[in-house]
């Protein structure tokens, strides 16, 4: 952060529950930054994400890391990795249409974005140390996630 911001910055933040909203869940490097200097103004961060890795917290909860330390309010939707988008962005580039055309069709096979949410709900359940407000917020997205028409997104598996 800016020195010049870190004064008003701190001022908006101490004793406060600041929530800390960020599009994608991979690794968590992003939230714990943000909680560092929310926490070092005095305030006291909860991070959200809009989009998650599953498989990312199933391997890290299997090595022994503990869930609640990675992300407060992990979304059950599994995100749309970047990797996948340069490479259909690189087959379009390089007139690789046929490539192209199997990638979308191979999107187009993944299952509804509601049942991939109840998939990942179960993969979460797995994971045993998720705080009980956490869960709440999770079972709500499923509910909301019955209404969606949109597909889901391919997962980047971390082994």
């Amino acid at each position: 952060m800016p020195q010049e911001f870190y004064e008003s910055f701190s001022n908006a933040v101490k004793g406060k529950n600041c929530l800390i909203v960020d599009d994608n869940f991979a690794m968590g490097e992003t939230f714990k930054a943000c909680k560092t200097i929310i926490e070092e103004a005095g305030g006291v961060g909860y991070s959200r994400s809009i989009e998650s890795s599953w498989s990312y917290f199933e391997r890290y909860h299997k090595d022994g890391g503990g869930s609640g330390i990675m992300v407060d309010f992990p979304s059950l939707r599994t995100y749309f990795h970047h990797t996948k988008q340069v490479t259909l962005i690189n087959y379009l580039c390089s007139k690789e249409f046929g490539k192209y055309i199997s990638e979308i069709s191979d999107l187009n096979l993944l299952p509804s974005l509601a049942l991939q949410i109840k998939r990942n709900y179960k993969r979460a359940l797995k994971i045993t140390d998720w705080p009980k407000h956490t869960l709440r917020v999770m079972h709500s997205e499923i509910k909301e996630s019955d209404n969606w028409l949109a597909k889901s997104s391919p997962e980047k598996i971390y082994k």
